[in-house]
């Protein structure tokens, strides 16, 4: 059997950043940038899955972020 080493996440060595608004509750996610992608994860978990979008799609999710259409019903 050959074990291959495990292949770097191509999200590995990127600068993380957190919303200067994310407040203390832990729904917190971090977006980082490189060439034409934007990578989306949640901050509690780091070392877990990524979301990579296009700057298109980014653009159309903080859109929507805006305009409250994720917000959880009252």
């Amino acid at each position: 059997m050959i074990h291959e080493p495990p292949t770097p996440s191509p999200a590995a060595g990127l600068t993380w950043v957190k919303s200067s608004h994310s407040g203390g509750g832990g729904n917190c996610v971090e977006v980082a940038v490189s060439g034409r992608l934007y990578y989306i994860r949640d901050s509690k978990d780091p070392h877990g899955p990524t979301l990579a979008v296009t700057p298109q799609a980014y653009a159309e999710l903080l859109r929507g972020v805006a305009a409250g259409e994720f917000d959880s019903p009252e």
